[in-house]
């Protein structure tokens, strides 16, 4: 496997915090360098950050999160992977910090739930998910369906870290968090640039349901490369409690907001729209938490969209690394796991209505994704106006003029490149392995 090695693509900034951090690493001082990298001890500091007692979110359990506890065996076994890795001082600071916000996130949630617990009242009625393989079209599809003025996509802050922590003064809270949200997302830039290369992320932006839900399911950045060797294991869980859970936390987000705008007791919230390629493999627990969701499921060529996201997975992994990446591996277990993801996907789509489900060719939201939109909302019997129209149209225009000043700072050609061959992925045998989703979704049409 050796042409296949490959340094992690890491600035000289990320060289340079590296090389400060690593005798801290070595002699273990502060709490992130300690080994193993310990749930408890990330719990203890999640509760010293939210000034709570170490484990009150378990105490607080049943009076706010359901099934508060259920991330525990799930936690444990990410971070047994984590630990068998090989990672960088600065690797492991990213790691440890990025897991106990999660727990800070948590504890804070449950913390506001319990000070308000009428937000659970509210309905969450009909909410739209969007979802399909990493790299088929979904963030942009999502961001063009939170334009409907009739909608709401949750922010990345607020799914980063959903409770407020200036609750007397709703935009000062905005402030505070999405600058915070800022500040994380500028310290990954300078490390690995090529992120957003591939998947462009701002801290006011709509962004993927996962950051919220990786306060149960362990599917982060730091987790996420070793769990999908064990695609098995991940399918065999039960996550209705993480979707339950969720569920709360989009329960509390429109409690926020109506208590800041005063919105009177008998307006309805406006239409959850929601978005990330996870849910591919969970539809059937997803559908538990929210009966009446309508699911939109976005389809490209695999031989497309899989070197493409084994390139996502390939940053996840240059981020922590202390090693050299193999990317045959990496092609072979991201082409394992998320085929297992897609095979699914489709088992559980069959337990739906032909109504409560639509799907959407990559190609299609590309070459004219204003009409794609329009037939998404025929579909799905929903109304689609002319002031959503209006902002449809300016902002493909707007995204269209971005993405050719970016090309042409490249001299022509795509700032994310990408090739099966890199990940030494054989394109005949991946066609033939997944030749019934192909079959099933790609082709239907041809």
């Amino acid at each position: 496997d050796k042409p296949f090695m490959a340094a992690p693509r890491v600035t000289w900034k990320g060289k340079v915090i590296n090389a400060l951090l690593t005798p801290l690493d070595l002699l273990r001082v502060g709490w992130q360098f300690q080994r193993p990298i310990a749930l408890k001890r990330l719990e203890e500091r999640a509760a010293a950050f939210a000034n709570m007692n170490p484990g009150s979110s378990k105490d607080n359990a049943g009076r706010s999160l359901e099934d508060s506890t259920w991330y525990v065996e799930k936690y444990n076994l990410a971070l047994d992977l984590l630990n068998g890795e090989r990672l960088t001082a600065l690797g492991r600071h990213l790691a440890t910090n990025g897991l106990s916000n999660r727990f800070l996130a948590r504890n804070r949630v449950l913390r506001e739930i319990d000070e308000a617990p009428e937000c659970l009242a509210r309905p969450v009625k009909s909410p739209v998910f969007v979802l399909g393989l990493p790299r088929t079209g979904t963030t942009f599809l999502h961001r063009l369906l939170s334009l409907d003025p009739a909608t709401r996509s949750p922010l990345t802050y607020e799914l980063f870290d959903p409770g407020l922590v200036d609750p007397d003064n709703y935009e000062r809270d905005r402030a505070v968090r999405a600058a915070a949200m800022d500040a994380q997302i500028n310290t990954l830039r300078s490390i690995v640039p090529h992120i957003d290369d591939i998947h462009e992320i701002r801290a006011e932006e709509s962004e993927e349901c996962i950051l919220a839900m990786g306060m149960d399911l362990p599917m982060i950045p730091s987790t996420f490369n070793p769990l999908m060797r064990i695609p098995d294991s991940i399918l065999e869980w039960d996550v209705a409690p993480v979707y339950r859970n969720y569920k709360q936390v989009l329960q509390l987000l429109a409690h926020q907001r109506r208590r800041h705008f005063n919105v009177k007791e008998d307006k309805e919230d406006p239409r959850w729209v929601l978005k990330s390629p996870a849910h591919l493999g969970f539809i059937r627990h997803l559908r538990k938490a929210f009966p009446d969701a309508k699911i939109i499921w976005t389809h490209r060529d695999p031989a497309q969209s899989i070197p493409s996201l084994c390139s996502l997975f390939r940053t996840f992994g240059e981020t922590f690394s202390a090693t050299d990446l193999n990317l045959r591996k990496l092609g072979q277990t991201c082409t394992n796991f998320w085929e297992m993801m897609l095979r699914q996907a489709s088992d559980d789509l069959e337990h739906l209505g032909p109504g409560d489900v639509s799907h959407v060719a990559y190609t299609d939201t590309v070459k004219d994704p204003v009409g794609t939109v329009k037939k998404l909302y025929k579909a799905l019997n929903l109304e689609y106006t002319a002031e959503f129209d209006g902002k449809l149209n300016k902002y493909v225009e707007e995204s269209n003029r971005k993405r050719k000043a970016a090309k042409n700072a490249q001299g022509g050609h795509a700032a994310h490149t990408y090739s099966m061959e890199e990940y030494g992925i054989d394109e005949s045998a991946m066609r033939e392995r997944l030749s019934w989703y192909y079959e099933k979704f790609i082709n239907k049409d041809k």
